[in-house]
């Protein structure tokens, strides 16, 4: 399953989920997820700004993993 998610007009998320079959030693079912996050604009390479925009995108990759999981789940790996 793959999902494009719109954060403004030049920022969005792709998220792509993929399940593979139960392993044999009785584990639960496997999840992958892919997590893309990028942004369009134009950006000096020593601006504060690009820092600024990879801490953006950082967060909003954040907030599409933990998103995606049950509380449980992501507590169970604290």
């Amino acid at each position: 399953m793959r999902v494009l998610v719109p954060f403004d007009e030049a920022t969005r998320a792709v998220i792509t989920q993929a399940t593979e079959n139960l392993p044999e030693n009785g584990a639960d079912r496997v999840v992958i997820l892919d997590i893309d996050v990028s942004t369009t604009g134009e950006l000096a390479p020593d601006s504060d700004a690009l820092w600024a925009t990879f801490e953006r995108l950082r967060d909003i990759k954040n907030t599409c993993f933990f998103s995606s999981l049950e509380k449980s789940t992501w507590e169970a790996y604290q």
